[in-house]
C-alpha cells in the first residue's frame, strides 16, 4: 500500500527535478552568452552537451521507476481489496 504513494511521491518530485532542469539550461545559456564564448541559440541546444543529457537521462529512468512504483502498489491496493470482498 505505500509502495503507491512512494510512487506518486517520487513522481512529483521528479517533475519538479525537470522544471528545475530545464531552467538550468536557460541559466547555462545566460552564462555562456556573459563569458563571449559560443553559444547556442536556444537552451535546448545544449542536450547536444554529454553532461546535460547524462542528467536528464538519469531524471527519466528515476521518474519511470516511480511510475512502475506507483503501478505496483496499486496492483497491490487492488488485490487487498478483493481479498478482503472474499472473505
Amino acid at each position: 500500500m505505500y509502495y503507491k504513494y512512494i510512487g506518486i511521491i517520487g513522481m512529483l518530485l521528479t517533475a519538479m527535478l525537470f522544471s528545475l532542469e530545464f531552467y538550468g539550461l536557460q541559466l547555462i545559456q545566460v552564462i555562456d552568452k556573459s563569458s563571449g564564448t559560443d553559444f547556442y541559440s536556444e537552451p535546448f541546444g545544449y542536450f547536444s552537451v554529454p553532461c546535460v543529457k547524462i542528467a536528464f537521462l538519469i531524471t527519466m529512468c528515476i521518474m519511470i521507476c516511480s511510475i512502475i512504483i506507483y503501478l505496483y502498489g496499486r496492483e497491490i491496493c487492488i488485490k487487498q481489496r478483493q481479498c478482503k470482498g472474499e472473505k
